[in-house]
């Protein structure tokens, strides 16, 4: 499935994609979703 269609989907509807560097026609063979009260200290910001 690619990232626009992933996007059209449910809760998936509220996301927002915070970086221009993505395609959005790009095959989603994975996903992880993270949440936590505390989700910075469980993913890593990447420059």
């Amino acid at each position: 499935m690619k990232l626009k269609e992933l996007l059209t989907l449910g809760e998936l509807k509220k996301g927002e994609i915070l970086t221009k560097d993505i395609g959005l026609d790009n095959e989603v063979t994975t996903a992880m979703i993270l949440e936590a009260i505390d989700i910075e200290n469980w993913s890593k910001k990447i420059n």
